[in-house]
């Protein structure tokens, strides 16, 4: 049989059609090999094209596994069970572990109706969660690191020890995100922190002290945070504060020409010993009291209670304010009538 296929003759040799049932085709075609041959100028070198056998092909039938629902596995769980070994590291949440009736979702508050619960709800899968951190857990992770540590110093019993002894806190940030960069901006800020009382400063140095920190100084704490930014790395910014406070502390100890040329009215807060009310009433208690040395007058109750009263008026130690209240005009008052009528 000769069929022209896209311009080339085609020969199917020993193929015929048959209106016979398929079973006796299947036969025929087993015992003969159907070949299909393309005629070209040299017909044994051209490859066959061998067409698979047609008709009813029996397939094997599936066989249907029936497998039995496991129960979820918080209903399987014992309660004496060993819940590091459930929930042994961080994970997402897993509804079908935890045994807790747990519902989260937002509810209209016009309709009365529960949360969603656990299953199906995306919203657990959004937030962290702390399940593996157990109080039994902690302990076990705290006994295991435990042969690694050192006992506390014994000299540090109490929170003024710690700070008599370790006066500087430092504090630092860290982030955990996903972005382009493994650095985000606000991790390179240091904030270092003291309390001005630590330093050994004298009166003088105290004040200038204060005045070059400026508003870095809280008097009502007495703490003074130094927070550096400039720079782009946390080790520099964390040198950059020391540096500062260094600077601060030793240029406070510098004495100025212009400071020894102080007068009374460029003091920027009330000084005792400086002050001409010490004057005057050191003078009016040696007249009545010739045979009594200053420094003697100076330690009698009623000399200091007049101090403090005056102090007091015209503002304290730490602050420029004048506190001109009923309470301390009535001080000033109560200690002058001491001095004149002992």
């Amino acid at each position: 049989m000769l069929i022209n296929f896209r311009g080339k003759v085609l020969r199917i040799n020993n193929f015929r059609f048959s209106s016979s049932s398929s079973s006796a085709v299947r036969k025929r075609n087993t015992k003969q090999n159907d070949e299909i041959k393309l005629l070209t100028n040299d017909e044994n070198n051209f490859p066959l094209l061998k067409i698979l056998p047609f008709g009813n092909v029996r397939r094997e039938q599936r066989i249907l596994i029936k497998s039995e629902v496991i129960s979820p596995r918080y209903k399987r769980l014992k309660e004496n069970c060993n819940w590091t070994n459930v929930w042994p590291t961080a994970r997402n949440f897993h509804p079908a572990t935890i045994p807790l009736p747990i519902h989260m979702s937002y509810v209209d508050d016009n309709k009365i109706s529960a949360p969603v619960g656990k299953f199906n709800n995306p919203e657990l899968l959004k937030i962290p969660n702390f399940f593996h951190l157990t109080p039994i857990t902690v302990k076990r992770q705290c006994e295991a690191i435990k042969r690694f540590c050192t006992r506390w110093p014994k000299a540090l019993k109490t929170d003024d020890d710690c700070q008599r002894h370790f006066p500087i806190t430092i504090r630092t940030k860290d982030f955990v995100f996903s972005g382009p960069s493994i650095r985000w901006p606000d991790s390179r800020i240091v904030e270092l922190s003291f309390k001005l009382s630590g330093l050994k400063l004298d009166e003088h140095s105290h004040d200038k002290m204060k005045r070059l920190l400026a508003h870095r100084y809280n008097p009502e704490t007495d703490i003074v945070t130094i927070r550096t930014d400039s720079c782009p790395l946390r080790k520099q910014n964390y040198d950059y504060a020391h540096y500062l406070l260094t600077a601060s502390y030793f240029e406070s100890w510098k004495i100025e020409k212009w400071e020894t040329e102080k007068e009374y009215s460029d003091w920027e807060k009330y000084f005792w010993n400086q002050s001409k009310s010490r004057e005057s009433l050191l003078n009016y208690l040696k007249k009545c009291q010739p045979k009594i040395s200053i420094e003697q007058l100076e330690q009698q109750s009623n000399v200091k209670q007049y101090a403090d009263a005056v102090i007091k008026l015209y503002g304290d130690n730490d602050g420029i304010e004048k506190s001109e209240t009923n309470e301390s005009l009535n001080q000033y008052k109560q200690s002058v009538l001491k001095i004149l009528f002992p």
